[in-house]
């Protein structure tokens, strides 16, 4: 439950490190400053705010610490402090953190984690600006994708402009899929099992017809590549004109992830893969074993696995790195679909088959529970009174099965995942998994992203400012070739096979987003950051003939590790630059016919408008309007769109 840390017993294992994962640093502002930790015993913790580099002088807080206890050896904390001067801007911000066990011993993050700290730092550090000069930005990050995780690159650049403020961006926006929980690499599951006992995770009973019990799971390694065997299914009649005659009942899976060979089910496995893709302490509990190929595996899944495993270890030799960058930067999260599973809420046909199913209905909502301990809590602290929190806690021993169902229906009817960062100019973070538009036509059909009632709140928030961030996770004007394809396919009765989800698939979403976006009260400039798409490319979108319209900036960097095929990104470039350039004939056949769209070349090549390599994105402002979009690729290696 929400308490303070000194009132906690627990029998706790000596040989884990203190600290599992953490510090991150998450809401940010002139009053309040919030901290999240993973422990493996009670904790006193109280950060030290300075405004010198040794930590002279230290600011006057007020402390307050929340933590949800998920096992005897795994605690999660939510530390905010609120200084009783607000914190100056354009200024470096120093902190470091004590922590005190219940025997009394107390030790600083110098003592603990000198990792944590750049070259020649005391204390770590961050700042509040008066406007934003520049930000971080992305999102798909798959361990086992075999290529560089770019959080790493990220963290270098902080390091190489810790003081020159001018240049450092303020916060990093993680705009969707930090986790993939439906695609997980048989090495990281098993690692997640090892952890799970490790950490003496509680067992869960599960409302499944082939499993009803955790233990299962955790231990059987015959689910390994298997779960699509123990994910439920889902049975109905064809509605083919021929099936008419002779009726054909069909039995599909209910979950339409492709790549579910080893998707989470289990709250345990949920909340070791969320320690596992951010923490190097805990892969250093179970990296030992992973050679060793878990029996019973066919020769081609034993070859997958050799190959999962190089990417892995790659993976984990810069998770120190990622843990010092999260450190140093204010965080803000949002899912999209793969932080809970592919294609969330995509039709109201796939909502119809998951929600009736006892067992994948545990699974989103386990999947929503670690999104909230893990990202969504530390995103608006203060909406989550200690109620909230306690309840959340009584249903993780799960020992009441009535606290673990009340849990599930809170978690999915919540309605405040979308959120606001106060930043100069504001920063919008949409939901939009759990808002949608269903389709009026067919239950098949695409759902909107956002719903009326939710677009409203939008038009209203835009309305009378001066310029404006929007973090969508999916782009709000996307490739209009690939979009083309995605509305043949979902015509076709085959809109899960492309991931139909754009802004412009629903009509009724996409004409009410578009009317907002032409009123001569919103904002002069708007600039959208989104990713989802495993490429990345920058437009702009401004109403046709009318000069003084809102100018949108569509930035889309994606994915921090993972990427789209190069052939076949290299051949929609061409062909959308054929077909679909700003005097072209085409356009009429699009919802966005009334806006002009512009390709924005990568100034290397000066005609290139889509590139697939993983990237974290760097935005620039002079005087709230965009100065440059830049895609870091490696230490050194950066793309402009000019």
């Amino acid at each position: 439950m929400a308490h303070n840390s000194q009132s906690t017993t627990s029998q706790s294992n000596n040989s884990l490190p203190l600290i599992l994962a953490g510090p991150v640093l998450r809401k940010t502002t002139v009053s309040e400053v919030t901290l999240w930790f993973v422990t493996s015993q009670p904790l006193d913790i109280e950060p030290l705010l300075s405004l010198q580099a040794d930590l002279t002088d230290a600011l006057t807080c007020r402390i307050q610490s929340q933590v949800v206890k998920v096992s005897g050896d795994c605690y999660i904390y939510l530390v905010s402090c609120f200084p009783h001067l607000a914190l100056p801007k354009d200024q470096l911000v120093y902190y470091d953190v004590s922590f005190t066990s219940e025997q009394g011993l107390s030790q600083s993050l110098e003592q603990l984690m000198p990792d944590v700290f750049y070259p020649n730092q005391r204390a770590l550090n961050f700042f509040i600006p008066t406007q934003v000069s520049s930000l971080f930005f992305g999102s798909c990050r798959n361990p086992h994708y075999p290529s560089r995780d770019t959080l790493v690159v990220a963290d270098h650049y902080i390091g190489q402009t810790l003081t020159d403020l001018d240049k450092r961006p303020c916060i990093l926006v993680h705009g969707g899929d930090q986790i993939y929980l439906d695609d997980i690499s048989g090495p990281t599951l098993k690692a997640i099992h090892q952890l799970v006992k490790i950490l003496q995770m509680p067992d869960e009973e599960l409302p499944g017809e082939v499993i009803t019990h955790s233990d299962f799971l955790h231990n059987d390694p015959t689910t390994y590549y298997n779960r699509k065997a123990i994910l439920p299914k889902v049975t109905f009649k064809s509605r083919r004109l021929f099936n008419k005659l002779i009726p054909v009942r069909k039995t599909l899976p209910v979950f339409s992830s492709v790549k579910s060979e080893n998707h989470a089910i289990s709250m345990a496995e949920v909340i070791g893969l969320y320690l596992l893709v951010w923490s190097p302490d805990c892969w250093a509990l179970v990296e030992q074993g992973l050679d060793e190929i878990p029996g019973g595996l066919t020769a081609a899944k034993q070859l997958k696995y050799k190959q999962e495993l190089l990417a892995i270890k790659a993976f984990i030799e810069g998770l120190g790195n990622v843990r010092r960058l999260m450190a140093h930067i204010p965080n803000y999260m949002i899912f999209d679909d793969h932080d809970v599973t592919d294609d969330w809420n995509l039709t109201a046909q796939w909502e119809e088959n998951v929600y009736s199913s006892p067992l994948s209905k545990r699974i989103i909502s386990n999947a929503l529970l670690g999104y909230w301990l893990f990202q969504g809590w530390g995103n608006t602290p203060e909406r989550f009174e200690p109620d909230f929190v306690e309840l959340i806690e009584s249903s993780l021993s799960h020992t009441d099965q009535s606290k673990v169902v009340e849990v599930e229906e809170l978690l999915l009817a919540y309605p405040y995942w979308h959120y606001e960062v106060e930043l100069n100019p504001t920063m919008i973070v949409l939901d939009t998994r759990t808002h949608r538009w269903r389709s009026e036509k067919s239950l098949k059909n695409p759902s909107g992203l956002m719903d009326w009632e939710r677009l409203c709140h939008l038009e209203n928030t835009l309305v009378n400012q001066e310029a404006g961030i929007i973090v969508s996770a999916a782009p709000i004007f996307g490739v209009k070739l690939i979009e083309t394809i995605q509305r043949i396919f979902t015509f076709c009765g085959h809109e899960l096979v492309v991931d139909a989800e754009n802004w412009m698939a629903h009509p009724g979403s996409a004409k009410k987003l578009l009317d907002i976006f032409r009123r001569i009260d919103t904002p002069s400039e708007i600039v959208v950051l989104s990713g989802d798409v495993h490429y990345s490319f920058c437009f702009t979108a401004r109403q046709r003939f009318k000069d003084d319209s809102t100018l949108i900036w569509q930035l889309t960097s994606s994915g921090i590790k993972n990427e789209f095929p190069q052939g076949m990104i290299n051949t929609f470039d061409k062909l959308e630059r054929m077909l679909y350039f700003a005097a072209s004939p085409f356009n009429i056949f699009t919802k966005r016919r009334r806006l002009e769209i512009e390709h924005k070349a990568l100034q290397q090549t000066r005609k290139q408008i889509l590139i697939a390599k993983s990237n974290i994105g760097l935005v620039e402002f002079d005087d709230q309007k965009l100065k440059h979009f830049k895609i870091l690729i490696e230490e050194g290696t950066s793309k402009q769109f000019v």
